[in-house]
């Protein structure tokens, strides 16, 4: 999707020109750039998945019955509303990671609080999406599996 490639640009390229050409990009200066990049780093991927949760949603709103309020999900007028949400979401997610890191040492970006910051992770990426995800899709499979029952 452009958000991957937009995340690829952003994350994989310096070091690449790092590695290569001895180029480096000034994102350790400032705790500010610290934290910039680090957003970025959490943010981009997040709001990915996100997009893919939302999709899995989707999908699951066009199994339901045609006079479920979920079907409303699919109208045209929706997507520019649940783009919102998504980035919204996704920018929520994402804000404890330029509050747990700062710039050490002068070039040093690193976590002040490693362990909060495993936690929140794991939660948040490891655990939280992968159940919305399976939830959806068990939901998706049961509405099909009733609508062959149906006909």
């Amino acid at each position: 999707s452009i958000i991957d490639i937009i995340n690829l640009s952003l994350n994989l390229f310096p070091n690449y020109l790092a590695a290569k050409y001895n180029i480096y990009i000034p994102w350790y200066t400032s705790r500010i750039t610290c934290k910039l990049n680090v957003f970025i780093l959490v943010f981009l991927p997040h709001l990915s998945i996100n997009f893919l949760v939302m999709a899995i949603i989707d999908r699951f709103a066009c199994t339901c019955k045609l006079t479920s309020s979920i079907r409303r999900l699919n109208q045209l007028k929706m997507v520019p509303w649940m783009i919102t949400i998504i980035i919204i979401s996704s920018c929520l997610i994402s804000s404890n990671a330029p509050i747990l890191y700062d710039l050490m040492y002068g070039y040093w970006c690193i976590s002040t609080q490693p362990k909060l910051n495993s936690i929140l992770y794991i939660t948040l990426s490891g655990i939280m999406q992968p159940v919305i995800m399976l939830i959806f899709v068990l939901l998706t499979y049961r509405n099909i599996h009733q609508s062959h029952r149906r006909v």
